[in-house]
This record gives structure tokens, sequence and C-alpha cells, in this order.
């Protein structure tokens, strides 16, 4: 059959997303993070190391309004099909490739989540298990995982069709595309991303291409390099700290082992008791690719050109804690693994793209088959030249040469027909531009309709029509965020015409994304004076935070939850970072007072759930605080161990107030063997359970 592009309205499994967080979230103070390593990192291990680690959400919103509810819902689905395999993309997520299905084999590739269940471990909270996922800009999951991005219908091989995925990466400026193709008689789905750098200025630059496959305990994941360098935690053995990543850092081993697994193979998932990665070191390999070959031979497999050189295997680990994230994320029974592509050594490291660069590559993803006994040798080398020689069976460098050629031309062209539209961020730069007569930011082969333009971008717009920022009453929620360092002499402008207290908001947002936290502070006082309202009180506590001044922060975002109050707008997160700076002044019986008066929507939510069982730990209240620790939580954090923490100080206090009410060392390791969590509540990244409870019955 000749390929096939088609939409569908198709139904899944998925939770409730909720909407977005309209408070600004501000960027780490500190972006450039000092990563600790070991003595096997050599100079070049370590260059470019934690630059430009920090956490960055701005401009974007904060997705944290989910549930664990499900329902079955239809989604938009773009499917590209021929006669050996069957994509599906979800434009309204991310345009995740959901499932590879290889109609010959009669299997599915990837691991195709058959609950869309979203948690906290994205850039923007919200993120989902499962499929191919493209990450771009920034350490962390995209900003676009759980949000629509364009897609489009393009040309493809012998006038065939194929499809663009591509958006406008507001933080660091950036224009990308990938482009999927599926040639007639191909066993492959080709993947050609492109990205510019069209900001006039060098970025420090990320992408990772995020595979979920099946975890099995026969599953091995092989990639052609002698050396990986992986995550240490700064103690061995059983015994390891609670929260791995609290002293984490980098060493690099030869493969297949690693100090941290005590002479276990590295390179099977079923060997860890502890959520790990390790980065198989590609570069000088000439076709570099990634595999997961199951205990028959048969597996899946991604291949690249020589310039997108490293591979990633995650895991969550068999212990408890990896258990949970994995049924957590998706349903019981199921676990997955990810198999990972890059630029940078590790994904702490970030790559220095020249303004005026454009960087593209091609991957392929499919099946493999190879000899079983060989890709699991014990023979490292043997293993490698046997995938090596497999793959090679199917497609040498240069044929991967030529086609990345080839592919670098179509990604030139225009999209023929749009099948889903994104943001109209793209098309408001694109206004932009015009306005200013600056050329060459957008790139021909992308298309954002004016129309594309909504809400969000609409008072952004009227700025640059008009020269003023529409202002808003405080008891509306404010518009979209802007930081983008071209508008800030815009806004500035608005202001010498009209200065209200709308527009010092957003001006104090852009002055401290843009590194003047003084001039913030000044103009949300401004603000302030002008008129008093929730979200400059929030800021300034936030603020106050950052310059540690507790008692500040705490009388700022108790002003701003009174105004919140008064002009009805009961927003959670305010309720939450008040509630939370009371706890953390010790105020626990203020910090109560305000609990019980909020109303019963917010009481319900997640993260203020977890405020009240601090407060009822602290008060020794165990029947409320071992009634909420029976719940379910859709927002933990990835690492967080709030939960476990609450759990084993209850039973510490427990034992202790029995023998004298001392919390000894000996109570401590009592408390760890005797009270193991609750499942629903242990989200560690390593735990000291004994390697006889690891998990051994699965397939």
């Amino acid at each position: 059959m000749e390929t096939e592009l088609y939409v569908k309205d198709k139904l899944y499994d998925i939770a409730y997303l909720g909407g977005e967080n309209p408070l600004p979230f501000f960027s780490d103070e500190v972006q450039d993070l000092k990563v600790p390593v070991d003595e096997s990192m050599n100079e070049e291990d370590i260059r470019y190391l934690g630059w430009d680690n920090g956490r960055k959400v701005l401009p974007y919103r904060m997705q944290d309004r989910y549930t664990r509810k499900m329902s079955r819902r239809k989604l938009k689905t773009v499917i590209l099909e021929n006669d050996h395999l069957r994509v599906e993309v979800l434009p309204q997520l991310g345009a995740r490739v959901h499932s590879l299905y290889d109609k010959k084999e009669e299997r599915e590739l990837l691991f195709r989540n058959p609950y869309i269940r979203f948690g906290n471990l994205a850039l923007r909270n919200a993120w989902f298990a499962g499929g191919i996922e493209w990450n771009i800009g920034q350490l962390g999951h995209s900003y676009f995982t759980c949000s629509s991005v364009y897609v489009a219908r393009i040309h493809s091989w012998e006038d065939s069709v194929g499809i663009r995925i591509y958006e406008y990466e507001r933080r660091k400026g950036l224009f990308w595309q990938v482009d999927l193709h599926l040639p007639m008689e191909s066993r492959y789905l080709f993947c050609h991303i492109r990205i510019e750098n069209t900001t006039g200025r060098e970025l420090p630059m990320y992408w990772w291409t995020n595979i979920a496959l099946p975890e099995r305990k026969s599953t091995r994941v092989i990639a052609p390099a002698e050396e990986v360098i992986y995550m240490r935690s700064s103690t061995s053995g059983k015994r390891r700290e609670k929260n791995y990543y609290d002293s984490y850092g980098y060493g690099k081993s030869r493969l297949p082992y690693i100090p941290s697994l005590d002479g276990k193979d590295a390179t099977y998932p079923s060997n860890y008791d502890f959520s790990s990665e390790i980065y198989y070191q590609c570069q000088g390999v000439e076709m570099p690719w990634g595999a997961a070959i199951e205990g028959d031979g048969r597996g899946f497999i991604e291949i690249s050109t020589k310039n997108f050189p490293v591979r990633k295997m995650f895991c969550f680990g068999m212990h408890q804690g990896g258990r949970h994230w994995k049924e957590f994320l998706s349903r019981e029974g199921e676990a997955y693994i990810e198999l990972q592509a890059g630029f940078g050594k590790t994904q702490q490291h970030s790559v220095p793209m020249k303004r005026g660069d454009v960087w593209e590559w091609t991957e392929l993803f499919g099946s493999i088959k190879t000899d079983p006994k060989i890709a699991h040798s014990n023979d490292w080398g043997e293993v490698v030249h046997g995938v090596t020689n497999s793959l090679e069976s199917t497609i040498k460098p240069t044929v991967l040469r030529s086609f990345n050629e080839q592919l670098s031309r179509y990604a030139l062209f225009k999209p023929v027909e749009i099948l889903h539209v994104g943001s109209g961020w793209g098309a408001l730069e694109i206004e932009r531009c015009k306005r200013e007569g600056v050329v060459g930011r957008v790139p021909v082969s992308l298309n954002f309709p004016e129309d594309s333009m909504g809400k969000d971008e609409k008072p952004w717009l009227e700025l640059l029509k008009s020269g003023i920022l529409p202002r808003k009453n405080t008891n509306e929620v404010p518009d979209s965020w802007m930081v983008q360092s071209e508008w800030l002499p815009l806004l500035e402008k608005s202001l010498e015409r009209e200065r209200n207290w709308y527009s010092l908001l957003h001006y104090g947002v852009m002055l401290m994304e843009n590194g003047d936290k003084v001039g913030a502070r000044k103009v949300w006082e401004e603000s302030i004076r002008l008129e008093a309202s929730c979200w400059v009180f929030r800021n300034l506590g936030q603020l106050a935070l950052r310059d540690n001044n507790t008692l500040l922060a705490r009388t700022y975002l108790g002003k701003a939850w009174e105004k919140a109050v008064e002009d009805g707008i009961l927003e959670p997160g305010i309720a939450e970072e008040y509630l939370e700076i009371l706890n953390r002044c010790g105020m626990y019986d203020e910090s109560l007072t305000v609990y019980e008066n909020l109303p019963e929507e917010i009481k319900r939510l997640d993260r203020v759930r977890i405020v009240r069982a601090r407060i009822a730990y602290e008060k020794d209240d165990f029947n409320t605080l071992e009634e909420i620790l029976k719940g379910e939580f859709a927002c933990i954090r990835e690492g967080e161990t709030e939960l476990t923490d609450l759990w084993f100080g209850m039973w510490e206090k427990k034992l202790s107030a029995r023998l004298g009410g001392i919390v000894t060392e000996a109570i401590r390791e009592e408390v760890r063997r005797k009270y193991p969590p609750p499942k629903n509540i242990d989200f560690r990244k390593v735990s000291d359970i004994d390697r006889s409870m690891v998990r051994e019955d699965y397939e």
C-alpha cells in the first residue's frame, strides 16, 4: 500500500488535566549548577556540565491542576501508515508518538500507555509516560509535553506524505520542527529534526528524544559504547540515602558495569533497586544507535546520524517506590523504561548553539531481531558487534547519510496543510518582527496563521498595535506572562503613557526574569501603592523568600490571601503558599485556622492536604495524619519524600513515646525495618529495602 496519512478522533482512558496555575513561577537565581563528579571524569567530560541547568518556567504557566480521575475521552490522532508500520501522534499532547505498531510482527514497539495519567515530572509539572516525546531547550521534560503543538501534512518521498510537528519555544526564542516520514516499503519510521537559532545570540542548547519501552526481566539496553557516565550515590551497598538525588553526582565506568550496582550488569534495568540513569558515550560512532533487546533477541532500535551521539537508559528501579512510579503513571502490572538520545554527554550538559546555527539530524525508529545468545552475552564487545551486524544488514551508515541529505531538502518546504493548530505565539512573534523591521527570524518552513492568536496573545498584540497593554481589575486573573527581552522596551513605553498597577505587575515579572531583582521590587511596591492586588503581594512574598526574609514573606503572603478573599478570587496557589509559609514559621495553630476556613474544593487539593498532614504531624494528631496518608496524591514531585518522611516521623514519635520520648538512631532503624510505608505514598527514588523484597514475578 502507498503511505497513508489520516486523522481520527480516538477514545483514550485519560485523567483530568485541568487548567493552568496563573501565578508566575520565577527562575532559579543560580542557573549554572556545580554538579559533583568523581576522579573518573576528565576535563572534557565535565565541560558544560551544569551549564544553564537552573529551573525556568516563565513565560509558561504551571500545569498543576490535574487529578487522578479517569474518563474515556476522544483525542485527535494523526496516523501515518504503510504496509509495515502504523504511527499514531497526539497533537494535543505535545505531538507525542503514542504508538508505533509493527503490522508484520503484530506487536507494539513502544510502551503504549493504556492510561494517560499525569504526574509531576516536567518543567511545568504535568507529564505522562509512554511513546516518543520531543524535549527541547531546557533540562527536564518539555514545556509542550501536555500542550497542543502544530501538526501539518508535508511532502515526502516519491510524492508521498509525511507529518511536520513544530512550535515556537518562547523561553529561548527558538523555532523547532520534527518531520516524520514513512516511505512506502520502509520498516523504519524516519524522523528529521531541525532547529534554527535566529535569536542573534549564542544559546545553551538541549535536545533529548525520549522513548518509552516495555520493561521485562530479560530487557537489555545496548548501545555501541565502551563507557557510560552514570549517576552515582555518595554511599554504596544496600543502604542508601532515602532521597538519591540529595547527593547525586556523576562517574564514568567501562561497560557493562557501574560501581553502584555491586558487580551486577548495568545494562539490565531489572538489576536496579533504585532509580537511575546511565549515558552511553557513542561519540565517534558513524551511526549511533540504542536498542532494547528481549530474551528472544527481538526488540526496539533507535538509530541516528553521527552528530547525535549519546544514548541514555533510565529506569525507575525494582524497589517499592520505583514500582509505584511505573504503576502510578499507568496501571497495576505495567512497567516501562526509557531509551533516550541527545547531544550532551548527560542531560545536565548543555551544548553551545552559536547564533545563526542550524542543527539538523535524522533518527530512525523500528524493530530489530538479533541472535539472543549474542545479545545477552557476558562479553560486551561481542554484544555490540552482534547487534551492529544485525542492524547493518538492514541499513548502512552511507545509506542513512544519503537519506539525511534528502530529508534536509524536504525540511525547507512549507507544510501542505495544517492538521492541528498549536499556540499563537509564533504568529505574534512574526507580527512583532514585521513592525520592528526584523528579517530572517522565522524559518521559511513553518506556518503560523494570524488567526491562531487567541486570548493569551491578544493583550500583547494590542500592546504592539496601540502602544498600551490593556489593564485588568485586581479581581481578574492576569493575562499570560511575557519575559522575552525584546518586549521590555515596548512595555516601558506603555508605562510612559499610562502607569497602572497591572502594567507594573507585568513589568516587574519581566525585570525579575531578566535578572533585575531590585527593579522588580521597586515596580511591584509602586503597583501596590497605586492599587493593592493579591497578585503583586504574592510576588513580593516570593521575592522576600529569595532574600531569606521569612517574616516579610509571611506578611506579604498573608496580605495576598486576605486580598484574594476580599476580591473573591480564592486562588488555590496563593492559599497553598500562605499555608506553607505559616508551617515554615512554626505557626501551626494559625495554619490550621486558615485551612479550616478554606472552601472545600481547595481543602481537597493535593498540596493543601500535604500541608494539612504536616500540621497534624507537628501537633501529634496521628489520627488525622493517618487518615490523610490513606489517600491518593496526583501532584507528587519526582523524588519527593514528604509523605514517607511524615510516615516515618509519626512512627518514630510513637515508638519514642513508649521508650522515654527521645528519637534515637536505633528507633529510626527499627521504624524503617518494622514499619515500611504504604505503597500509595512511597515515591522514593531509593529505599532501605533488602534485595529479597525486589519484585521478581514479571516477564
